[in-house]
């Protein structure tokens, strides 16, 4: 994973698809995690 990469995959049954901002230096909260990526699965 980089940043610009455009990842697909299923949840619950519906596809996903999200592009990776950012990376994080170590694991944190999911607040912190949410502004590493931006979705852009149609809702």
């Amino acid at each position: 994973m980089r940043p610009g990469n455009v990842v697909a995959f299923t949840r619950a049954g519906a596809v996903r698809i999200v592009r990776v901002e950012a990376l994080a230096q170590r694991r944190g909260p999911f607040a912190s995690a949410r502004l590493l990526y931006s979705d852009l699965s149609e809702h």
